[in-house]
């Protein structure tokens, strides 16, 4: 999407930023979600969500002054810092891998990192396109911004939940089944990289709050604890175990710097940590539920992994945790699902 920003330009520095603020996130405020709605439409996947604009040099002529660059970069010093240190923690394991393990060792865990990441790629990525434009709109109002941030909060986690818990009961099966044998190795620390991933898909909607209450520092100090700790742990756990090493060192991580983030989030907007623990709470009890009971399943059978049997088992795990979640928040629940319906079909309004 292209956005003129000319009609926008002042001499009044404040105005300015409103003025643009304003045109920006009023026209592309429905793009990903118009564009979700094209894909569908069109069954073409639609990679650049993004918008365009301006040359900031020339809507920025007349405030080419030392102060207002100042105020400017304040904020984008700890974006750039950010987009920096997401860089180095996530590509940092592998490099280690690679490194200290060998090639094929690096396959293996790029394989099971690719996978494990499901929840964090497939869902946080997209989420988070719009949460800051929906942050920042509401940021002045505490209470409005509390109730977003829990009800994308409890979205994020109904989806991430049960895809974690697939991969760690279903990862064996599906690597004999469509990855082949020779693919094996990497089981285990799929599995464990599955928690990492559950938590990276809920550590990834902090960013744009705090970006969207003027806080960006908060996320690039968060990052630099993070490498800090991964940089501890990653070489006596990689030597000693191998790729499952590395991932127990990435979720260990996460496990320890996560939770400060979330607190600091839940406390800025006027919550309690225990608010967020409501909000897993149902997902968690059905994921965990479902994969007792799918164990129970896979023991009884005793079956070589067959491909009827595995589609099957998917099935069954998806029915028992959409009970588990009936049953613990039968309302909520239905809401969220007739909303998707609304939105799947409201699609046909683009024709």
């Amino acid at each position: 999407m292209g956005i003129n920003l000319k009609d926008c330009i002042d001499n009044n520095f404040d105005r300015f930023k409103k003025r643009v603020y304003e045109k920006i996130s009023s026209n592309a405020d429905k793009l990903v979600k118009n564009a979700k709605k094209l894909e569908l439409k069109y069954g073409i996947p639609i990679v650049n969500k993004r918008i365009s604009i301006t040359p900031v040099s020339l809507i920025m002529e007349t405030h080419c002054k030392k102060e207002k660059f100042i105020e400017l970069f304040g904020f984008g010093k700890w974006i750039l810092g950010s987009s920096i240190l997401v860089f180095i923690v996530n590509q940092g394991d592998d490099i280690f891998v690679g490194k200290m393990l060998g090639a094929a060792a690096l396959g293996f865990y790029q394989m099971a990192y690719l996978i494990s990441n499901l929840p964090a790629t497939e869902i946080t990525n997209v989420i988070s396109q719009i949460t800051f434009p929906t942050y920042s709109k509401i940021q002045d109002d505490l209470e409005r911004l509390k109730k977003a941030y829990l009800e994308i909060f409890k979205t994020t986690m109904l989806i991430s939940f049960p895809i974690a818990g697939g991969i760690i009961v279903f990862g064996s099966d599906f690597t004999v089944l469509f990855l082949g044998d020779k693919w094996m190795p990497m089981v285990t620390a799929m599995q464990v990289l599955a928690l990492w991933g559950l938590i990276r898909s809920s550590g990834g909607l902090v960013a744009p709050l705090f970006r969207a209450i003027n806080r960006p520092e908060i996320p690039t100090k968060i990052l630099t604890l993070k490498l800090i700790l991964l940089a501890i742990l990653i070489y006596p756990l990689t030597i000693k175990w191998g790729i499952l090493g590395t991932a127990w060192a990435v979720l260990i991580n996460a496990l320890f710097i996560n939770p400060i983030a979330h607190y600091i989030s839940i406390r800025m907007v006027g919550g309690k940590i225990i608010d967020i623990l409501k909000v897993i709470s149902g997902p968690a009890i059905g994921t965990l539920i479902m994969i007792i009971i799918i164990e129970i399943i896979k023991f009884l059978i005793k079956s070589a992994p067959k491909l009827e049997i595995f589609i099957a088992l998917v099935i069954i795990a998806n029915a028992i945790y959409f009970i588990c979640l009936l049953l613990i928040d039968r309302q909520s629940i239905l809401d969220k699902f007739s909303f998707f319906l609304n939105n799947t079909f409201d699609s046909k309004n683009l024709e």
